[in-house]
Order: structure tokens, then sequence, then C-alpha cells
């Protein structure tokens, strides 16, 4: 606990509630002591009792409080102190103390320790109430426990209740419920089972397990739930249980190994990084789990056998038992099956996904996989140098690779006009997009075209009418433009065909529709 070295003045709300606090810790200065919830034969704090008796029947007597809060039990000390505040016309300023529950103000008077000073001021707050107990937790051994509505005390032996279950799952922002377990209380995510926890056994989420057995208490909780709220766990628990001998009785596990679906999947040992790192604050919950995945990860890559884990489950070495596990089909499954061909070493992913299994070996497998796939290594390179994973899913990778090649065959096959006017270039690219590519493939066009010319954009308000593809142009027309258009539809939908002697007679038929009475001339003629 930090102090600071400043004071700040007493609002007299706050002073009101000063004055209320000292008024019930008069009549009942046994509002300072934990709630009992052991079975002690001696109860520790006897000799605390009567010296807070001692002096809330002095509480009248000014001076015999300024006497009291000077030497003696420091508990009494610093209830003095505060009840001195009841023979003051006024509180002009507080000292200000950094807690666990941030910065608080509190009144200074005799010479008791800041923390009980804290822990008397605030006695309705367990956890700065609990600041006055540290040394006896220390001193006595004993085990506390903060909760919402109090400080709890079970003596030299830890019992665990609903009220303390409830306060270390919301030391756990609510992540953990309570399950049933054998003989002890499991707390554990809603990703994880109690059995499993239990046993630590595999589980297809990784987790963090802390097994507290002189309480009777286990935690389980998994990655996804600890990516949510960060932290550490010990130190979660640390919130709610004091007790000096903790981090000895506090057993620390990790448990990273998938769950089996095959024979073929092998046991791989794997070395947790230093707990005691992890105990002393150093090292949170995600490092934890990441090292040991790194410490698997390596064991499992110096059996030197080809396996396939994905999202925590070993599918073994079975390349279809995995495609059928990611659900893939079509050109998107034989992409996979064509990167996967070959592999023999193992493979983990953190998740169930084709793109985080493509992810692993595309660098050195995707061009050589999508060529089998597109069955065009042109296209391929183009799909493999422009496309990322990162943008991409493998299907859309495959179907932009599928529409380039049907673009590129089409470019082929149909006849190619030389030196076109720009109505009719307009129109032959409209048409090889909208036979590649669908409508999207019109929009990608217009989307690049910037023209004047009265006889383009009549050709192209022709094309969009005769599709119905209004959706996909934001072009405007004016009246002359859509005049000129009137009666092109008709042979706007003949140019859009893959037969090159249909399609070139199209395009000299709407190029006679504008009044020109220019031949147009096509390649190879």
């Amino acid at each position: 606990m930090r102090i600071r070295l400043r004071a700040k003045s007493t609002s007299k709300i706050l002073e009101r509630d000063l004055r209320k606090k000292a008024r019930k810790l008069k009549g009942d200065p046994y509002l300072l002591l934990p709630t009992c919830m052991g079975e002690c034969s001696r109860c520790p704090f006897e000799k605390m009792k009567r010296a807070l008796r001692k002096v809330a029947e002095k509480a009248d007597n000014p001076e015999a409080l300024e006497r009291l809060s000077r030497s003696g039990d420091k508990m009494a000390r610093a209830l003095a102190g505060f009840l001195k505040i009841l023979h003051e016309e006024r509180i002009p300023y507080l000292a200000l103390a950094r807690t666990p529950e941030g910065e608080v103000g509190y009144v200074q008077r005799g010479k008791a320790p800041t923390n009980m000073m804290i822990a008397v001021q605030y006695y309705d707050r367990p956890t700065l109430k609990a600041l006055g107990y540290l040394d006896y937790v220390r001193k006595k051994g004993l085990t506390m426990f903060i909760t919402e509505r109090a400080l709890l005390c079970s003596g030299g032996t830890p019992k665990i209740n609903e009220d303390v279950e409830r306060s270390i799952s919301k030391a756990f922002e609510g992540k953990l419920k309570s399950g049933g377990g054998k003989g002890r209380s499991v707390l554990h995510c809603p990703h994880l089972e109690p059995g499993e926890i239990e046993d630590l056994a595999s589980s297809e989420n990784p987790y963090i397990r802390l097994s507290w057995s002189a309480g009777g208490l286990l935690i389980g909780i998994c990655e996804e739930c600890i990516r949510e709220i960060g932290g550490n766990s010990y130190h979660r628990l640390g919130r709610v249980v004091m007790k000096k001998k903790l981090k000895k009785e506090v057993e620390v596990s990790v448990q990273v190994s998938p769950v089996k679906r095959s024979e073929k999947c092998p046991e791989v040992d794997y070395t947790l990084p230093s707990i005691i790192d992890y105990i002393s604050g150093e090292m949170d919950d995600l490092t934890l789990i990441k090292r040991s995945k790194e410490s698997y990860k390596e064991n499992l890559k110096s059996t030197k056998r080809r396996v396939f884990i994905a999202r925590g489950v070993c599918y073994g070495d079975d390349p279809e038992v995995l495609l059928k596990a990611l659900g893939a089909s079509g050109k998107e499954k034989e992409l996979l099956a064509e990167v996967l061909k070959g592999v023999s070493e193992p493979l983990v992913v953190e998740d169930l996904s084709s793109i985080a299994v493509l992810r692993r070996f595309w660098k050195e497998r995707g061009r050589g996989a999508l060529a089998k796939v597109l069955g065009d290594e042109e296209v391929a390179e183009e799909i493999f140098s422009e496309l990322s994973l990162e943008s991409y899913t493998p299907g859309a990778m495959i179907e932009e690779g599928m529409k380039r090649i049907r673009e590129k065959n089409l470019r082929k096959k149909l006849p190619e006009p030389v030196d076109p006017p720009e109505m009719i270039e307009v129109a032959r690219e409209l048409a090889i997009a909208y036979m590649a590519r669908g409508p999207e493939g019109v929009g990608r066009v217009l989307s690049k075209l910037k023209t004047t010319d009265i006889r383009t954009r009549a050709a192209v308000y022709a094309f969009i009418k005769a599709f119905s593809l209004e959706k996909y142009s934001s072009w405007s027309y004016s009246p002359e433009e859509i005049g000129y258009a009137q009666g092109l539809e008709d042979v706007i939908k003949e140019v859009v065909t893959d037969d090159g002697k249909r399609h070139k007679d199209a395009l000299r038929r709407l190029w006679r529709e504008t009044g020109s009475t220019l031949e147009l001339r096509f390649r190879g003629e």
C-alpha cells in the first residue's frame, strides 16, 4: 500500500458519513471484527475484543481516547483515534492512501498504523477492512476470506461456503460457476466440466487449474475465457483468500494436450514454465498457457510424425479425417488436399478452419496447390501473388481464379476488333465481364469507366436495362443518352454470347445501329 504525501479538504457529506460511522463503532466496537465461520477452541481475537471494548467505554472521554490512541492493541489504537472526531467541531483535512480499491481518504489521529486506521474507518467495506488483519493472518496462521458482504475468518482451517464461492466467481468477472466435485468445491468456466478439471483431463479448450487441497477447492478456467478477462488466476484467488502459506498450498497446473480422436495421436509430455514467476505475478495466464503450448509443440515436433491437431483435437495422421472435420467440399477440399499431400511433420493450429490449415503451409505449397486445382499455372500465379489468406477465404480465392480463367478463355475465343470505337470496346468488355463474373463484373467495369461519349453512354444504358442491372451502376443519364439507347437493348443482348461469329455479328450490328457507315474490322480478317 502506497501512502500519498498530501491531504484533501473534507466535504460536509464525507464528514457526516465519518461521524456516523464513529457513532456506530462507539455503540458496537465489535463491528470491526471479522465474521466467524470457524470452530476454534479459542478465538484469536479475544485480546483485541477486550481492547476494543475498553476504548468504547472511554468514548466520551477525549483525554482517555488520546492516551489509548498511542499505545496498546493496534486496532484499538486506530479506533480510539477515530472516535476522537466525535469531540471535534470540524474535520478539515483527510490524509490520502492508495489501496486495493483505489485512493481513499482517512482521518489521521493517534499512532496507529495507516492500514489499521483505514480498516477502522472503512469497516463496512470488506476489502479495506481486511487491511487491518494482514498481520493476524501472517502471525497466527489464520485463513480469512474477503467476500462481497463481509470479512470472514475460518480460523486455522480453511472453509469454503457459498458466499466465498460467489466472491471468487466475481473475482473472475463472473466466469466461474459452481459444479459438483468429489468431496470438494469445483468452480469452472462454461467451457469446462467439473470431471475433466478434477482429472486434469485433455480438453478442446486449453485451461489452467488451481488446486487448493487445504481449502477443498478446484478452479478451472479455459483459454477462451482468460482472453476475455486477462490477468493472473492465482492473484484473482488471492483477492478473496487471505492465507500466509497460500502460494505453497495452491497447485497450479496447465492442460494443453489435445483430445484424441484417433489411435495415431502420440503421447507428448511438456514442461510448464516457471510457476514461481507466475505466483509472483510476473507472468499472466495467457503467457503461462502460451509457453506450455510452445513446449508441447516442440516435443511433438521431435516425434517426427505426421499428425493433425486443430482447436484442441487430434485427428491422427489421415488428411481425410481432418478434411471431414473441417467440412470442406468441392474445389476448397481439393485445395486443402493438395496442400496436405506429402506433409510429413506435425500440424498444430488454433482454429478448426481451412484458413488456419492453409496458412501453415501456404508459402511453401500454396502456389502449386492452386495450379493443380485451377488447372492454369498463369492464373494460379496471379492469385497466389495478389490475394492473401488474411483478406480472402480459400473458396473466394478459387472462385476468383475460376472467373479469371473464364475471362481469359473468353478473350481468346471471341474475335477482337481492330482499333474499335469506344462504344464497341466498352460493349465487348461489358459482355465479357458479365459472362465471366456476372453482375458484379459489370459493376467493376463501370466503376473504372469515365466517358462523355453519348454513344458509349447510350450503349451502357441499354446494357443495364437489357439485363436489369440498375443496382450495379450509379451512373445517371441525360434525356439525349436515353433516347439514343432506344432500340439497342435487343442487339446488346446478342453481344453477350461465347459464340465467336454471333458475337462479332452483334458488335457490327450495334455499330450500324448508331448510324455509322464505317465497317468494323477484326483481327485475322
